[in-house]
Parts: structure tokens; sequence; C-alpha cells
């Protein structure tokens, strides 16, 4: 999840790679449901701004 949030908030900034121990073909759905969740709640905080 680490991963994901450096690339989806840090792009520009940053060359990400994962650090995880074990291989998944796909991200685990409850990850994907929590980021959203977070980042919706982010943006409409205004702490984010979509372009």
């Amino acid at each position: 999840m680490a991963e994901g949030w450096a690339k989806a908030l840090g792009q520009d900034l940053f060359e990400v790679y994962s650090a995880g121990m074990e291989e998944y073909p796909e991200v685990k759905p409850l990850a994907i449901e929590v980021m959203e969740e977070a980042l919706i709640e982010r943006v409409q905080n205004g702490d984010i701004q979509l372009n």
C-alpha cells in the first residue's frame, strides 16, 4: 500500500519501487478500497487538488 500511495501522491518527486517480500498478481481489493476512500476524503477536505 505504501508503494501505491507514493506513486499516487509523489510520482513527480520520487522514483518508487516495491519493498515487498512477496509477489502478488494483483493489488489486494481491500487496499484499493481503503486508498480510494482516503483519497476521496482528502480531496473533499481540500487537502489535495486534482488538476
